[in-house]
Protein backbone atom coordinates (compact mmCIF):
# COMPACT_ATOMS: atom_id res chain seq x y z
CA UNK A 1 0.00 0.00 0.00
CA UNK A 2 1.53 3.47 -0.74
CA UNK A 3 0.91 6.34 1.06
CA UNK A 4 -1.74 7.69 -1.48
CA UNK A 5 -3.66 4.53 -0.90
CA UNK A 6 -4.27 5.67 3.03
CA UNK A 7 -6.66 7.90 2.36
CA UNK A 8 -8.96 5.78 -0.10
CA UNK A 9 -8.26 2.70 2.66
CA UNK A 10 -9.75 4.84 5.64
CA UNK A 11 -12.98 6.09 3.41
CA UNK A 12 -13.47 2.61 3.00
CA UNK A 13 -13.07 1.48 6.42
CA UNK A 14 -15.13 4.72 7.85
CA UNK A 15 -17.88 2.99 5.54
CA UNK A 16 -17.85 -0.20 6.76
CA UNK A 17 -17.67 0.70 10.13
CA UNK A 18 -20.48 2.98 9.41
CA UNK A 19 -22.52 0.11 8.45
CA UNK A 20 -21.51 -2.14 11.31
CA UNK A 21 -21.97 0.63 13.73
CA UNK A 22 -25.45 1.14 12.60
CA UNK A 23 -25.97 -2.50 12.59
CA UNK A 24 -24.93 -3.22 15.93
CA UNK A 25 -26.57 0.05 17.52
CA UNK A 26 -29.35 -1.73 19.26
CA UNK A 27 -26.89 -4.62 20.52
CA UNK A 28 -24.69 -2.21 21.91
CA UNK A 29 -27.16 0.03 23.29
CA UNK A 30 -29.08 -3.06 24.55
CA UNK A 31 -25.53 -4.11 26.09
CA UNK A 32 -25.03 -1.27 28.13
CA UNK A 33 -25.40 0.80 30.78
CA UNK A 34 -26.75 0.33 34.32
CA UNK A 35 -29.19 -2.42 36.10
CA UNK A 36 -32.67 -2.98 34.95
CA UNK A 37 -34.00 -2.25 31.61
CA UNK A 38 -32.35 1.25 31.40
CA UNK A 39 -30.40 2.02 28.27
CA UNK A 40 -28.81 4.75 26.97
CA UNK A 41 -29.68 6.01 23.95
CA UNK A 42 -30.75 9.19 21.64
CA UNK A 43 -32.90 10.14 18.98
CA UNK A 44 -32.28 12.28 16.16
CA UNK A 45 -33.59 15.78 16.03
CA UNK A 46 -33.84 18.61 13.33
CA UNK A 47 -30.83 20.61 13.23
CA UNK A 48 -32.46 23.56 13.43
CA UNK A 49 -32.72 22.38 17.50
CA UNK A 50 -29.89 24.68 19.65
CA UNK A 51 -27.30 22.17 20.44
CA UNK A 52 -25.98 21.72 24.03
CA UNK A 53 -22.78 19.98 23.22
CA UNK A 54 -20.92 20.95 19.68
CA UNK A 55 -18.17 20.02 17.97
CA UNK A 56 -16.91 20.52 14.18
CA UNK A 57 -14.45 18.31 12.09
CA UNK A 58 -12.58 20.70 9.89
CA UNK A 59 -11.75 20.25 6.04
CA UNK A 60 -8.72 18.19 5.96
CA UNK A 61 -8.99 15.84 9.25
CA UNK A 62 -8.87 12.89 7.14
CA UNK A 63 -5.43 14.21 5.35
CA UNK A 64 -3.69 14.82 8.72
CA UNK A 65 -5.01 11.79 10.31
CA UNK A 66 -3.47 10.32 7.49
CA UNK A 67 0.23 11.64 8.35
CA UNK A 68 -0.21 10.62 11.51
CA UNK A 69 -1.39 13.36 13.14
CA UNK A 70 -2.92 13.12 17.13
CA UNK A 71 -6.41 14.77 16.50
CA UNK A 72 -8.69 14.99 19.64
CA UNK A 73 -12.28 16.83 18.49
CA UNK A 74 -14.15 15.63 21.20
CA UNK A 75 -13.51 14.97 24.67
CA UNK A 76 -12.92 11.38 26.16
CA UNK A 77 -14.95 9.84 28.16
CA UNK A 78 -18.07 12.37 26.45
CA UNK A 79 -20.41 13.52 29.13
CA UNK A 80 -23.66 14.00 28.29
CA UNK A 81 -26.98 14.37 30.70
CA UNK A 82 -30.65 13.53 29.74
CA UNK A 83 -31.83 15.93 27.55
CA UNK A 84 -28.36 17.65 26.41
CA UNK A 85 -28.09 17.85 22.47
CA UNK A 86 -25.14 17.31 21.14
CA UNK A 87 -24.24 18.00 17.37
CA UNK A 88 -21.08 17.19 14.95
CA UNK A 89 -20.64 19.11 11.89
CA UNK A 90 -18.62 17.40 9.57
CA UNK A 91 -16.82 19.55 6.83
CA UNK A 92 -14.34 17.13 5.64
CA UNK A 93 -14.71 14.79 3.08
CA UNK A 94 -14.88 11.92 4.43
CA UNK A 95 -17.43 10.12 6.95
CA UNK A 96 -16.18 9.31 10.42
CA UNK A 97 -17.41 6.53 13.25
CA UNK A 98 -17.66 8.85 16.39
CA UNK A 99 -18.37 6.33 19.20
CA UNK A 100 -22.09 5.79 18.94
CA UNK A 101 -22.83 7.78 16.19
CA UNK A 102 -21.41 8.31 12.19
CA UNK A 103 -21.19 11.62 10.50
CA UNK A 104 -21.24 11.26 6.70
CA UNK A 105 -19.00 13.32 4.83
CA UNK A 106 -20.13 17.49 4.51
CA UNK A 107 -23.37 16.40 7.02
CA UNK A 108 -24.37 17.30 10.43
CA UNK A 109 -25.52 15.06 13.02
CA UNK A 110 -28.01 16.75 15.75
CA UNK A 111 -28.97 14.19 18.69
CA UNK A 112 -30.51 14.24 22.12
CA UNK A 113 -29.88 12.36 24.74
CA UNK A 114 -33.25 9.99 26.12
CA UNK A 115 -31.75 8.01 28.39
CA UNK A 116 -29.14 7.36 30.69
CA UNK A 117 -26.22 4.49 30.52
CA UNK A 118 -22.92 4.19 29.04
CA UNK A 119 -21.74 3.40 25.39
CA UNK A 120 -18.60 2.76 23.68
CA UNK A 121 -17.74 2.86 20.15
CA UNK A 122 -14.56 3.22 18.00
CA UNK A 123 -13.97 6.95 17.35
CA UNK A 124 -10.98 7.46 14.25
CA UNK A 125 -10.76 11.10 15.90
CA UNK A 126 -9.29 9.95 18.58
CA UNK A 127 -5.58 8.62 19.35
CA UNK A 128 -6.63 5.66 21.07
CA UNK A 129 -10.21 4.96 18.15
CA UNK A 130 -12.26 4.54 21.04
CA UNK A 131 -14.90 6.78 22.28
CA UNK A 132 -16.64 6.40 25.64
CA UNK A 133 -20.11 8.35 26.24
CA UNK A 134 -21.95 8.68 29.02
CA UNK A 135 -25.39 10.17 29.56
CA UNK A 136 -26.37 10.85 33.04
CA UNK A 137 -30.12 11.31 34.60
CA UNK A 138 -30.58 15.61 34.66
Amino acid sequence: MTRRDVPRARRAAAACCAAVTLGLAAAVLGACGGGGSARPSTAIVSDDTKPTLEFTVARGTNELISHGADIQIIPNPLVMRVGDVIRIRNYDTVGYTVGPFFVGAGQTMTQIATQPGTFKGMCVLHTGEELVVTIQER
